[in-house]
């Protein structure tokens, strides 16, 4: 599959209870009750494919399901009589829905991808030390009272394809639930407009509270494009790379020591500037850095930083749009800062 939006190539994704210790144990994919192993004819097949998996069936809200290496898992959107795949979305009329799935823990060591607008809702404690994978916009969900951390030394990517620019975002959201319309009772993504859920006339509940995304890690990225929707914690690197598309912050509360970037990475600089935008309040010692034919935007109020400010490029944009501010030091060799009428950019 040369086509991706979604890879992440990391050594732990761990979703822990509010109440539970920072680094939880990892699922147990022993053979047992409620343990479901992906055993398909040859290594690949579909999430949704009941013989697919061992035991056979589907796994539940209660399962931990286990994807081991060598084996590719596909949530698909749905399936047709004759048994083909749906790949996107609208589903055509004569096709069976199957885009939503869940499980209480997943440990993939090898790779879980994501068709189109299908979603896959954790509860607990999970683990991903091979790869997530996927095109359009998948969501991964996460329950209330869950938190998610990613550790590790690799990255998450959010690409359509090697060198070329995304179609969509992916989505990491909270898991809310749909109330009325054509969806009533799905699960769907708060902060995404274009949910199924409001476009067939419902209102996507946002769960509460909200759960928590912290990043972990020295050489951990985040990069591509990009929606994260919980409030943020970054200890690792959000690193805008996308040729004319955004990495998009929307929370508020985010905060933490990591890198906050927008540069030109893989992509060719074609359709105009990387845009890493802030839409939600930001704090924190984490470092600002633009470099060439890149921006961040500040959509947001961002008053309590500690860190440096790193224009390196003459392209470089910092767009301040609301109130910025750092006790960290502006170091510019090059680039331009905007200010609109009325808000304020400070620095040591």
């Amino acid at each position: 599959m040369n086509k991706r939006l979604l890879a992440a190539w990391i050594t732990a994704l761990t979703i822990t209870g509010t109440a539970a210790s920072a680094w939880a144990d990892p699922p147990d994919c022993t053979p047992g009750p409620n343990v479901k192993i992906f055993d398909p004819e040859g290594t690949e097949g579909a999430w949704q494919k009941l013989d697919n998996w061992n035991p056979e069936g589907e796994p539940g809200p209660n399962d931990v399901a286990c994807i081991p290496s060598g084996h590719t898992a596909t949530i698909y959107w749905g399936f047709c009589p004759n048994g083909d795949q749906c790949y996107g979305a609208p589903c055509p009329n004569e096709c069976e829905p199957a885009r939503h799935v869940q499980a209480r823990q997943v440990s993939v060591d090898g790779t879980l991808t994501f068709i189109p607008w299908t979603t896959l809702t954790i509860s607990e404690d999970s683990e991903v030390n091979g790869k997530l994978e996927g095109w359009g916009r998948g969501s991964l969900l996460i329950d209330s009272d869950s938190n998610l951390t990613i550790t590790g030394d690799g990255r998450i990517e959010a690409y359509y394809e090697e060198g070329s620019c995304a179609l969509l975002q992916a989505i990491i959201d909270g898991a809310g639930e749909c109330s009325g319309g054509d969806n009533d009772g799905d699960p769907c993504a708060p902060c995404l407009s274009t949910d199924p859920c409001v476009a067939g006339g419902g209102t996507c509940v946002p769960p509460s509270p909200y759960p928590t995304l912290t990043l972990q890690g020295s050489s951990l990225e985040l990069r591509g494009r990009w929606e994260t929707c919980l409030p943020l914690i970054n200890n690792a690197s959000v690193i805008a790379d996308e040729c004319q598309n955004n990495l998009i912050v929307s929370a508020d509360g985010n905060t933490g020591s990591g890198f906050w970037i927008a540069e030109v990475d893989s992509t060719p600089y074609v359709y105009g500037p990387t845009v890493l935008q802030i839409e939600g309040s930001v704090s924190g010692s984490g470092t600002w850095k633009i470099e060439s034919n890149a921006k961040i935007v500040i959509n947001a109020a961002c008053t309590a930083l500690t860190g440096d400010v790193n224009l390196s490029h003459s392209s470089a944009m910092l767009d301040v749009n609301q109130n910025f501010s750092t006790s960290g030091n502006l170091e510019m060799t090059g680039g331009t800062i905007t200010v609109s009428t009325g808000k304020l950019a400070a620095f040591d």
